[in-house]
């Protein structure tokens, strides 16, 4: 579109706008140049719906359109069931053996979150991710309560 990558920090776009406001001053491309410095436009030329909303509020009909045209449908993730979703243990990935019921377990918590495992299972005293000591504590509780 006119030059524009969505890649580029939003400096390099007010730059490159500015470049081509210099060459061409036409009230479109202001338009356009206004709309792309706001980064939550940037769905609007990725998507087919994007597209369109943007055409139906204010943006170029006509371009919206062959953008529209051309842009990936997006289909929504799908959801693992929630009832068969099983709990997994940090260390050596197997399932809990329940998710409700007071079970031993052992919690490792540190900058990046909880990490929850079986007693006999291998956890590093120091995060490999965030680099910091984790607090740990041995306790006999529902995993649904760590």
């Amino acid at each position: 579109m006119l030059g524009f990558l969505p890649e580029n920090s939003t400096l390099q776009n007010l730059n490159h706008g500015k470049k081509l406001l210099s060459k061409c001053d036409h009230g479109s491309i202001r338009q356009i140049q206004r709309w792309w410095q706001d980064p939550n436009m940037y769905y609007a030329f990725e998507t087919k719906t994007g597209a369109a909303w943007f055409s139906s509020h204010g943006g170029p009909v006509e371009f919206m359109n062959m953008v529209g045209a051309r842009a990936p449908a997006r289909t929504r993730p799908k959801l693992p069931n929630p009832f068969t979703v099983q709990p997994m243990c940090h260390s050596c990935m197997k399932p809990f053996s329940s998710f409700t019921k007071t079970i031993p377990v052992v919690i490792y918590r540190c900058m990046c979150g909880t990490k929850v495992v079986h007693p006999g299972c291998f956890m590093p005293s120091e995060c490999p991710i965030c680099r910091v000591t984790t607090s740990v504590c041995t306790r006999e509780q529902p995993i649904s309560a760590c």
